[in-house]
């Protein structure tokens, strides 16, 4: 089926922060005597995504005791580097640390552009997908990436989150193509590909850190390999 649309993710596929809340976390552990492995932050960074595609992106700051929520967050981001934390020994002082000390800068990497640009030069209709709240078109001009997007349609506008379907759909209408004629680009598995897939779009999943090897779909490590990825006219 010959590609007509291409809709991105937002938050870790074009959008970073420096330092992730991931790098944060690992540093902030190291400081505690707690050294994670690259499996353990690998499975911390697997729960995270796991745990954020069940949830939409102002959950965090919807909760009734956010302090207790971070806590448990924070024990739960241990367990999954398997750091058994049961006494509270390490959590309180991670969580002291991030809201004394985390301060992140967000950035777009160039290849970001580079691809944008190469793909609405092709003349493929281009949209943002994000679980985010509200109009993602300020932010993505904010971010200098308005020009490169047909439309742009956020969770709390679909009133559907990632992975549910109808989020997907309705991109699927706005970009007024049939859903397999869409692809869908995003880094987290859960929300991103399983998500696209029950939708019958294109999943191609931006792995770099290979959190997921074992995913059955498209990978690619970096943007730019997406270019020869639709080039071909065909995805498999």
């Amino acid at each position: 089926m010959t590609i007509r649309a291409i809709l991105f993710d937002l938050d870790g596929t074009l959008r970073f922060s420096r330092p992730s809340g991931l790098e944060a976390f690992v540093q902030f552990s190291a400081e505690l005597g707690l050294t994670l492995c690259t499996e353990a932050q690998r499975n911390v960074e697997r729960w995270m995504h796991a745990y954020w595609a069940g949830k939409h992106s102002g959950y965090a700051k919807a909760v009734p005791d956010p302090g207790a929520f971070w806590l448990d967050y924070t024990r739960s981001m241990l367990t999954a580097a398997g750091v058994e934390d049961a006494a509270l020994v390490y959590t309180p002082a991670i969580v002291r640390a991030f809201n004394e000390r985390y301060r992140s800068e967000p950035y777009i990497p160039a290849e970001a552009h580079t691809v944008l640009r190469a793909l609405r030069e092709n003349e493929y209709t281009l949209g943002l997908v994000s679980n985010r709240e509200g109009d993602l078109t300020p932010l993505a001009v904010e971010l200098g990436l308005g020009d490169y997007f047909h439309f742009t349609l956020s969770g709390g506008q679909a009133n559907s989150w990632k992975p549910d379907a109808r989020i997907f759909m309705l991109a699927c209408e706005m970009a007024q193509a049939v859903p397999d004629q869409c692809v869908y680009v995003g880094d987290n598995y859960y929300a991103d590909v399983l998500g696209a897939r029950g939708a019958r779009l294109v999943p191609i999943l931006l792995d770099p850190r290979q959190v997921f090897p074992e995913a059955e779909c498209i990978h690619i490590a970096c943007l730019s390999d997406l270019l020869s990825v639709v080039s071909q006219q065909r995805v498999n």
